[in-house]
């Protein structure tokens, strides 16, 4: 009860419940929080048993978590996708067994998880493990047909650093995305213990204490959520409240993400594995190219290194790069769940990706360059892409509502967004929207200056 009125609380974001759940465990928690300490402890006895006993580690602490029969579900992943790497050491062969067992696995989930009761924590996670899980054999077998990573004297030994790489704590389960050279570079790294590492701990452990709280309290007063299977209450809301509700979806997305993937590098970091930072906040970027890059950083590594440079090449033209930005997110819908609503916003990304690429290339042309610096001026420029940004800008947050709420809501939401909003509504939407893409422009020149500033002192 909160005074005369009863505090009702919003619990339909099933990602967040159970990523609170496992906290909420304290063997978990405990299990976690020492994996670090374990780890360095052990590499200042032994590097060479650190591999082993850190896997060991790992893996009891998913068996734990999900149970032994999920634990050797994962495994069967594992010993497919090496053995294909084994028997053809082909990168193609490595790709298409990763993508068909990716399908494959959606039935057997089915099979290992019958009952609504198991697949509720323990099917959630395993399912979600076993999609990173599925990126790093990739990572793992590439890097070494590549070269990238010397290959292991044995097969076994070969076998043991996946798996070891694969159920590695920090990451296993909720991300982020290390690529198998990270994992093997961190792997011999040992931590200073000084007055520096307690300050990034003391001031890491208060960010997120705070982000929490903030999150905690949207659920409990706001319950934007909520209303992602309620559609007929999103027909009847205001122009003002939906995009009320929109915009507080996508900052829930993302204060989320900066939670469970920040939380998971942190302790990552701990141990001197090089993790990719958390997303930066979404309300600050308007391209769709900066939100793939700065939103799920490893993803996006993952992608760029195993699809896109070894498609490109060094000297690609422009009609082959927007061809490979249609493979890359032809990845992301199968990767993410063949789903009606994944398709749609794997589509406007797609889209979003190939008409910003198209822009670049014209803005190449000096005939272009010229126009453009002639007739409009500096700060002219600035706001003619600004304008143009945003009906981009508009279709990223779209796209991105459908793989928040769903089709029934985000059909619902797009309907809204062009058919009630004349004549006055959308015109306002736009100036909105150009006025962030503004503030983006502003930021990203800030860091652009800041990082030159930056690399001015370091060679100073």
């Amino acid at each position: 009860y909160f005074g005369s009125r009863t505090l009702y609380k919003d619990y339909s974001d099933h990602e967040w419940e159970t990523w609170k759940l496992t906290l909420s465990k304290l063997k978990f928690t405990m299990l976690a929080l020492l994996f670090p300490l374990f780890s360095q402890v052990i590499k200042r006895i032994s590097m060479e048993w650190n591999l082993y006993l850190c896997a060991m580690y790992s893996v009891m602490f998913v068996c734990t978590m999900v149970g032994i029969h999920a634990v050797a579900y994962l495994m069967l992943q594992i010993v497919i996708i090496f053995t294909a790497y084994r028997l053809t050491n082909s990168p193609i062969v490595i790709w298409m067994t990763a993508m068909v067992y990716s399908q494959v696995k959606t039935k057997l989930d089915e099979y290992v998880f019958p009952e609504y009761e198991d697949w509720i924590f323990a099917g959630y996670i395993t399912m979600i493990t076993a999609a990173w899980m599925n990126c790093r054999c990739v990572s793992f077998c590439l890097d070494r047909i590549w070269g990238k990573v010397p290959r292991e004297s044995s097969s076994l030994q070969s076998f043991f650093k996946l798996t070891a790489f694969c159920f590695y704590l920090p990451l296993c389960a909720m991300g982020p995305l290390i690529s198998s050279k990270q994992f093997q570079d961190g792997l011999e790294r040992k931590h200073n213990f000084d007055l520096k590492l307690l300050k990034f701990l003391s001031a890491q452990a208060l960010r997120y204490f705070v982000w929490y709280i903030i999150l905690e309290l949207m659920l409990a007063f706001v319950y934007q959520q909520a209303f992602t299977s309620k559609a007929h209450f999103v027909e009847t809301m205001g122009m003002w409240q939906l995009c009320g509700m929109c915009y507080l979806l996508g900052q829930f997305f993302q204060l989320k993400y900066v939670m469970m993937y920040g939380t998971s590098s942190f302790m990552a970091k701990l141990d001197n594995i090089d993790a990719p930072p958390h997303p930066k906040c979404i309300g600050r970027i308007h391209l769709y190219s900066d939100m793939w890059r700065h939103f799920d950083v490893g993803l996006y590594e993952f992608m760029h290194q195993y699809i896109y440079t070894p498609l490109a090449g060094k000297n690609s033209s422009f009609l082959v790069r927007m061809t490979i930005t249609v493979i890359i997110f032809a990845f992301v819908y199968v990767w993410h769940g063949v789903q009606d609503f994944i398709l749609v916003w794997s589509i406007l990304n797609c889209f979003g990706i190939l008409c910003e690429n198209a822009a670049r290339e014209m803005a190449k042309s000096p005939t272009y360059t010229k126009i453009e610096s002639d007739w409009l001026g500096a700060h002219g420029q600035r706001r003619f892409h600004a304008a143009i940004s945003a009906p981009l800008f508009l279709m990223s947050c779209l796209s991105n509502f459908y793989f928040f709420t769903g089709m029934q809501v985000g059909n619902v939401i797009v309907r809204r967004t062009f058919s009630d909003t004349w004549p006055f509504g959308f015109p306002f939407l736009l100036f909105v929207l150009y006025t962030g893409s503004q503030f983006s422009i502003q930021v990203k020149n800030w860091e652009l200056r800041k990082e030159m500033e930056n690399m001015k002192k370091k060679f100073a």
